[in-house]
Formats: structure tokens, sequence, C-alpha cells
């Protein structure tokens, strides 16, 4: 909790003096996914890992199938969250410092970094192997350029319903998370009551009241903490990725740790899925959070920093690598 206090005078510093570059050393390496696991139909593609320069650490890349109606091309999105590991290579510009500068412009993109922190921007959470975090939409953004321009690929934020799509393992959203009109004529929605239920009032007076109810919420949370780190297991905290189960295309994290940045309708930036502050009911597939001003508002610079977050230290991001192959059948994983 102290590092959340100190969290925003931390931020303040960014634009003072240049540290020492840390040094960047591979992560825990992430287990593997289970094979096929929901059945869920894998295109032909195969997992890659695309490596960072002037670090011995890359990032797994799997492949996520496009949606069945043709809406959602199939691309490839990272098992993990962004941690610091890849992240302290742009940062702190150890590519630069190895000889290995990216081009200047990715076509008419130019390539841009943020100012380098005067101190850790990890609030104390914990560095190698953790989820990178507190940086502006713009920063994230500008990640992913800066890694198309050393790799000749292209990579991005994913869309929300792309991020949406992968979050759900590439199946369709359930009838129960689908607005009435789209659910079967034979599901009644969750406010009917049988006939036979009698109203709260007549029930016997021996019957408990609503308030001594177990939560309903329980069961959820006690499933939700076998995937994600979220407000009732976190300690208040980020951990490291890829220490929870993944869901069906082999994705850890995709729920809770920290909350994912896309790319709204609008163009701007959403924060998706839930985050370790978070209660169980905001962590979840739906779960969206616009940008707002209030996660740098005690920023004292004039202007606020664009690259970095005083009062964001709840948001990370994960990149999409957008599938230029010919197109393959869908094929079962064996």
């Amino acid at each position: 909790m102290l590092a959340l206090l100190i969290a925003p005078i931390l931020t303040s510093l960014c634009h003072a003096g240049e540290p020492p570059a840390p040094k960047v050393t591979p992560a825990a390496s992430i287990p593997p996914a289970a094979t096929n696991p929901g059945g869920v139909h894998l295109t032909a593609r195969e997992p890659f890992k695309q490596a960072i320069p002037a670090a011995a650490y890359s990032i797994e890349l799997r492949p996520v199938p496009g949606s069945a109606d043709g809406t959602i091309k199939p691309f490839f999105m990272s098992a993990t969250e962004i941690t610091w590991d890849a992240f302290d290579t742009y940062i702190y510009r150890l590519d630069d410092d190895a000889g290995k500068a990216p081009p200047a412009t990715v076509g008419a993109v130019a390539v841009t970094r943020p100012s380098k922190p005067y101190l850790p921007p990890d609030r104390g959470f914990g560095h190698e192997g953790y989820p990178a975090m507190t940086m502006s939409f713009e920063n994230a953004k500008a990640f992913c350029v800066w890694l198309s321009a050393h790799s000749g690929k292209t990579y991005r934020l994913p869309t929300e319903q792309e991020w949406e799509h992968a979050a759900r393992g590439g199946a369709t959203a359930p009838a129960t998370e689908r607005p009435a009109t789209e659910r079967p004529a034979t599901e009644k929605p969750a406010t009917e009551k049988p006939a036979t239920e009698k109203p709260a009032t007549e029930k016997p007076a021996a019957d408990k009241p609503a308030t001594e109810k177990p939560s309903e919420s329980a069961p959820a949370a006690a499933g939700l903490g076998e995937t994600s780190w979220f407000e009732a297991n976190s300690d208040a905290s980020t951990h490291p990725v890829a220490k929870k189960k993944a869901n069906a295309l082999g994705l850890f994290d995709m729920l809770g740790n920290v909350r994912e940045w896309c790319v709204g309708p609008d163009g701007k930036g959403v924060a998706r899925g839930g985050g370790y502050i978070d209660p169980a009911e905001k962590v979840t597939v739906t779960a969206r959070e616009p940008s707002s001003p209030k996660w740098n508002a005690s920023d004292p610079q004039i202007p606020k920093s664009t690259w970095w977050l005083a009062d964001g230290p709840f948001v990370g991001f994960r990149i999409v690598c957008e599938d230029e192959s010919p197109a393959k059948p869908d094929a079962k994983t064996k």
C-alpha cells in the first residue's frame, strides 16, 4: 500500500535525469498452453516468438482464429501482457546503446519514445516477469511502432472487438451476455421467476432475510481465482505473468492483473478486462474503462506527461501482430 501512496510522486519525476539502463534478463519461461482445450478450432498457423533487440528475451505470440461471420480476421496475440523485460529495452533505449537503433519511421509513422523515467515505474510491485504498467495509451501504441520498425512485421494494439474475441477463447458470447432480443425464444430472462414461486412477501417467516443469503458472486469469484489476479487475491499488487491458467487459446491473464489498452471504436484508448485492484464483478470479458484524465490528475508537470500516468498503476497492454500469411483452412490442433 505504501507503493500506491507514493506512486504519484515517483511518476512526477519521469522527466528528470537519465538513470543507468537496467539489465534486462529473460522472464521465467511460459508454461505451454493445453492442446486445443475446449474443442476450439484453431487455424493451421503456429505460435511464434518475437525477439526483443538487445535483450535475451522474446515475446510469444499465439494464433487467434477469425470469427465465424468473418467480421474478425485471424491474427496473432501475445500470450501474456507485455512485461518490463521487453518494455525496458524500448523506454531505456537499450537497442540504441547496443548499436541496434530502429529505422526512423515505419511507413509514414515516426518511431518515437517516451522520456526515460528517473525512478523505476514498476511502483515496487516487481520487475522481471511482471507486466509493464502506468504507460499511457500513446506510449503503448509507440511501443508497437518501435517493435514493428525492428521486426518488419505489423504490430499494434488490439481493437476492442479483437480483444474480447480473444478473451472468450475465440468463442461466441453466451446467450445470457447478449441483449434479450438476441436470446433464444426458449430462454427466460434472469429476472423471470417460475409461476409457482411465491413473492418475497409471502415467504414463510422462517426464511432468512435477503441480507443473510450467501453471496451469489462467491462461486464466480472462486472460479476467477484460477485464471486471474483481482481484488480478492492480488494483495493490492500485480503478479508475474503466466502464473494462472491460460484460456482456450493459450492466452494468460486476459482478465485481471492489469487492465489492457485497446483501441475503441472512436480510435481512443479503452482499458479492458479489469485488473488487480478490481472486484470480481468488474473482472469480466465485457469490462471496459475509457481513458480518463483522472488517471494522470496528480502529475504536476505543465503540460502533463503524454507518456506516463501518475495515477494509473493498474493499466498495461498486450500486442497483436497482423496475420499477413495466405489464408489456410481451419483445422483442429492435434
